[in-house]
């Protein structure tokens, strides 16, 4: 496997032909979410864009998404059904935030079930938000939550942080929503992602 000049692997692809090619993503950085018996609706920051003190990135002016790995456990008391989504802060204050959801799967919650998934986006997905507009630069989805009181800049959230973090714009963020009670959730999550300047 091929090397870039500071040592790192660089992953490779085939295309539909088979022919070989180097995906080249640069010095990726790492987030992983863990979250046990979770029983009610529930968002967490996966990666805090602004944070450059406590998470491995520098620049903060954008998320480009490389991998999603998501592990799921549903616990044997009961069964119920949910939806786990993951998506990009577009704006939030202090009473309210929104949000861009580019992934979402709805889960019937029977006992022992388990769901594991890898996301790979060999360019990177851009996550981009347009700071003034209020609104993803490179992503366009009709599903959305405007107005949600789960991001607020001064409430705290679980994060691969010991002491949690506060969402703001261009976050990369997930949410549990339990739409009718039952077992509960145990949610892994490894996010593989650089950070750019804004464009």
């Amino acid at each position: 496997m091929p090397h870039d000049p500071d040592g790192n692997y660089k992953s490779q692809q085939s295309n539909v032909n088979g022919d070989l090619y180097t995906q080249r993503r640069g010095n990726t950085k790492w987030a992983f979410l863990r979250a046990a018996a979770v029983a009610a609706d529930t968002g967490y920051i996966l990666v805090d864009l602004s944070d450059s003190t406590n998470y491995p990135h520098t620049a903060t002016g954008r998320i480009r998404l490389y991998s999603l790995t998501l592990d799921l456990e549903f616990n044997t008391d009961g069964t119920g059904t949910g939806t786990l989504m993951i998506g990009v802060v577009t704006e939030v204050d202090g009473t309210n935030g929104s949000v861009d959801w580019f992934w979402a799967r709805d889960f019937n919650l029977l006992v022992d079930e388990h769901y594991d998934k890898q996301l790979q986006f060999p360019n990177g997905m851009d996550l981009e938000v347009d700071v003034s507009g209020e609104t993803s630069d490179n992503l366009i989805t009709a599903t959305v939550d405007s107005g949600q009181t789960t991001w607020q800049t001064d409430v705290t959230l679980t994060s691969p942080l010991t002491g949690g973090g506060v969402s703001g714009q261009g976050d990369l963020v997930v949410f549990w929503n339990e739409v009718a009670d039952g077992a509960t959730i145990n949610i892994s999550i490894l996010a593989e992602y650089i950070t750019e300047a804004a464009t």
